[in-house]
């Protein structure tokens, strides 16, 4: 996957130039960034380092990067991957209880929509035009429109993307009702529910055998 992320985001130059040698360097400061502070992080916490740690961390920075790479400096790059992971992380952990135990996986809805976010804005505030002569100066050079711009944005596109989850939510419960447990499901023949109740059946009393051997009784089907 990191690969791959060095193809779409040089790419997006178009050519073999500056800015996409420096959107090279800052996906691979990025994810050094990102895994860095996720050493620091459960470290500090007392969390259990794995390789899943690594590889949530790295994509953690690559997301965040993705919108910035072209139009930051490598000091941004670090700044960004840094913040954007500890922001990840904390409302993983605290707000939407991802990823507490060992090798637990942490949503791609929280990953995606979170880190990608927050670097979409990181984008607007430290840009600059020197990096690339085509991007527009950020809020720390004083242009407050381009954070307006990418506000709007990201208003928009989570307004949008959760008015579509609903209603394909409404679809998909008309078509196969969500939520019906216990006696309110029917079982059909066939069915998951089905095999289970037959293996529990197959498991009943009258398979399992018992003996005695030492005083100790030992069942065996």
């Amino acid at each position: 996957v990191w690969f791959v992320w060095f193809g779409f985001i040089s790419g997006k130059s178009h050519d073999a130039s500056q800015v996409a040698a420096q959107s090279i360097v800052n996906t691979i400061a990025a994810g050094m960034i990102s895994v860095l502070t996720a050493f620091f992080y459960h470290l500090i916490f007392e969390r259990v380092i794995t390789s899943v740690t690594i590889v949530y961390a790295l994509l953690i920075g690559l997301i965040a990067i993705t919108p910035a790479a072209g139009y930051v400096t490598i000091g941004g790059a670090m700044c960004i991957s840094l913040s954007t992971y500890l922001i990840t992380a904390y409302v993983s952990n605290f707000f939407t209880n991802e990823g507490n135990f060992t090798n637990e996986p942490v949503s791609i809805l929280t990953i995606h929509s979170l880190a990608g976010t927050v670097g979409y804005f990181w984008t607007a505030i430290i840009s600059y035009n020197f990096v690339n002569p085509q991007a527009n100066n950020g809020l720390t050079h004083g242009q407050g429109m381009p954070l307006a711009y990418h506000l709007a944005t990201a208003c928009a596109v989570w307004g949008t993307t959760l008015v579509a989850t609903f209603i394909l939510a409404f679809i998909s419960n008309l078509i196969a009702p969500m939520g019906e447990t216990g006696s309110d499901y029917t079982y059909k023949a066939g069915s998951p529910a089905e095999a289970v109740e037959k293996a529990d059946n197959f498991m009943g009393a009258d398979d399992v055998s018992k003996e005695k051997e030492g005083g100790l009784e030992l069942s065996s089907v």
